[in-house]
């Protein structure tokens, strides 16, 4: 669409939507306004660390947590006016609706916010669109952020401005040769003093905090540190991009990061409207410059007015994921409090196999939820990816998914209708790449920089910067090694026996796609309950209960993988199963053709080649076939 058709289409639907929400709110707010000597609802008693029992160490531990407090009261000294904390309308309702549903104010506000951003986004789109003055683009678009940041979370803004401003120093006076380190090291340690300041304040406890916002801002800066440090070698970038020796794998991820690379620093004002546009002002997606200048410079592909029912949808199925799912089916019915008990432990396995699936499948809901939301404001801002097609390498712009809950026609499913995304994986490896897709990207760069440790010891590295990332509680590194074990041991059985699955009738295939998603959600759910519930001990009381069960099925499983070779494949005469074994034919015969000799036991995917494709199990230069 041309500008002027985008804005004319956004216009009436926008502005209506907007001044509906005002009017309900100011309707409400005068039917129910609490006074100002309202009681509050009632709070969480506070836990600190150090109340843990830690022994000798809890001397230790107060002065650690004085320290962390005093560090970040001196990050939030900014202290914001008292109107944009409490919005004459929206503060009073949030209090309300606080004590009629019984939860914490600080989530009804996120929760408002959410809502309030779509049509706050709309309207910026329309008055600010991308062929406006750029300089007003960018400063209202950060304005907008930092007040709907500071409705949400408070004076605690400020330090999220410390972690920004900080980095941005950094890079600048370290240049790009080292810049990425120092700036790895000052915002993961930066990040780690607030979560233990959190653990000071309250142990174990959920609350709507700034940190979704300070670890996805931590992903951005130090993404943009790389892209810098990319920049300054962009000449052999390019030259390993177009190197036909280079794995395609590693060719596709060239260009994506030569197409991200930065030869030059942004300036400090659009590095600050990056950080807190109106888009990303609750932490998701965490896009890099080379999207963000996309998404100020050029116009949206498609009105608002054909998105728009997509926009309605997700923020109604988001409502029903976070609030309806997860608030009040799982919390009254399958509550998480109820795992690791006593009582549970004393029911059947079946029960409480099921009652586990039920409940983690309810405590998913929040965050489908959430993102949900977040995926609702990027339709409507119009917010596009970079994508790299490995095929071609060309590159592509598409709209930001940062969950794949479900997916229909996925043509590498063997479930009915092509099922996909996380609620229908049949391995533990696909859970990443549907689950927090930013994320993983960003986990993807230390990956793929890591890789000359070998693929075990990079997986190590990678898992170990996102449980890092995601706190330093014990839990967390219990939780995700453990994982790591489950997908280490999953992707050996998949090398070994996917081919022979396939030779499969489709039947058979499928049955063994519908038993290998239960086990694969399981299994998953089983890992991480102690995580979900931020409690090792409990979580450890619930592994007991289920006699661990999925650890004894893998140490056995691996036992059995390192004893038993590789099966052969059936050959079942089936459409399928032709196309399969033509295919692997002329895979075959390529590789001949290039000096490589394919492995029967493995199949034409783990050949390596003058190409370098695969695995790297096969013997190239014309030497015999491996049985």
């Amino acid at each position: 669409s041309t500008p002027s058709s985008y804005t004319t289409a956004m216009a009436p639907s926008s502005s209506l939507w907007a001044v509906a929400a005002l009017a309900l709110a100011i309707l409400v707010t005068m039917d129910v306004a609490p006074t100002a000597s309202a009681a509050a609802p009632a709070a969480f008693k506070p836990r600190s660390v150090c109340d843990t029992g830690l022994g000798d160490y809890v001397d230790m531990c107060n002065s650690a947590c004085a320290r962390a407090n005093s560090w970040m009261e001196s990050a939030a000294v900014l202290q914001p006016p008292d109107w944009l904390l409490n919005p004459p309308v929206l503060a009073p309702l949030a209090e309300v609706v606080s004590e009629a549903i019984d939860v914490q104010v600080d989530i009804v506000r996120v929760l408002f916010s959410l809502h309030l951003v779509v049509p706050l986004m709309a309207l910026y789109q329309f008055f600010f669109p991308p062929t406006a003055n750029a300089v007003a683009r960018e400063l209202v678009g950060s304005i907008l952020g930092i007040c709907v940041l500071i409705f949400a979370h408070g004076h605690t803004w400020g330090i999220v401005l410390f972690l920004v401003v900080g980095s941005y120093v950094i890079m600048r006076v370290l240049g790009p040769r080292y810049c990425h380190w120092a700036t790895f090291a000052f915002t993961l340690g930066y990040l780690t003093v607030y979560q233990f300041h959190l653990m000071c304040v309250e142990y174990s406890m959920f609350r709507m905090d700034l940190t979704t916002v300070m670890m996805m801002r931590t992903i951005q800066i130090t993404t943009m540190s790389l892209n810098y440090h990319d920049g300054a070698k962009k000449k052999k970038l390019e030259e390993e991009a177009n190197d036909e020796s280079i794995p395609i794998r590693k060719r596709t991820y060239k260009r994506d990061i030569l197409m991200r690379a930065l030869v030059e620093m942004p300036s400090f004002f659009e590095y600050l409207s990056m950080m807190f546009n109106l888009a990303c002002c609750f932490g998701p997606p965490a896009y890099d410059m080379v999207e963000f200048r996309k998404f100020m410079r050029d116009p949206p592909a498609i009105s608002l007015r054909k998105v728009f029912p997509s926009v309605l949808l997700r923020q109604l199925m988001a409502d029903f994921f976070g609030i309806a799912l997860f608030l009040l089916i799982g919390a009254a019915y399958v509550p998480s409090s109820y795992l690791g008990t006593d009582d549970y432990a004393m029911q059947p396995f079946v029960y409480k196999v099921l009652y586990i699936m039920v409940c983690i499948f309810c405590v998913r809901g929040k965050f489908y939820g959430f993102f949900m939301h977040i995926e609702a404001i990027q339709l409507v801002a119009g917010m596009r990816e970079l994508v790299i097609k490995s095929e071609t390498g060309e590159a592509q712009f598409l709209p930001f998914s940062n969950m794949r809950i479900i997916e229909f026609g996925n043509k590498n499913s063997d479930l009915p209708f092509g099922l996909g995304g996380i609620e229908s994986a049949t391995r533990p490896a696909i859970l990443p790449s549907v689950w927090n897709v930013m994320v993983s990207r960003w986990l993807r760069h230390v990956y793929e920089r890591s890789i000359y440790l070998g693929t075990i010891p990079a997986m190590l590295v990678t898992y170990s910067l996102s449980a890092f990332w995601h706190g330093i509680y014990l839990t967390i590194y219990v939780c995700f090694f453990s994982f790591l074990f489950l997908q280490i041991i999953t992707n050996e059985l998949s090398r070994r026996y996917a081919i022979w699955c396939l030779s499969l009738p489709t039947i058979a295939r499928r049955i063994i796609a519908i038993v290998a998603r239960i086990l694969t959600i399981f299994s998953a759910e089983f890992v991480f309950i102690p995580f979900l519930i931020m409690d090792l001990d409990r979580g450890m009381r619930l592994w007991h209960a289920l006699h661990y069960c999925v650890f004894i099925g893998l140490a056995l499983l691996a036992l059995v993988l390192a004893l038993t070779p590789s099966p052969k494949p059936v050959h079942h005469v089936t459409r399928q199963g032709n196309h399969h074994n033509s295919l692997k034919k002329k895979q075959q015969q390529q590789a001949e053709d290039s000096g490589v000799v394919v492995s029967e036991e493995k199949g034409a995917g783990d050949a390596v080649g003058a190409n370098g494709s695969g695995s790297g199990s096969a013997k190239s230069n014309g030497k015999a076939k491996r049985d």
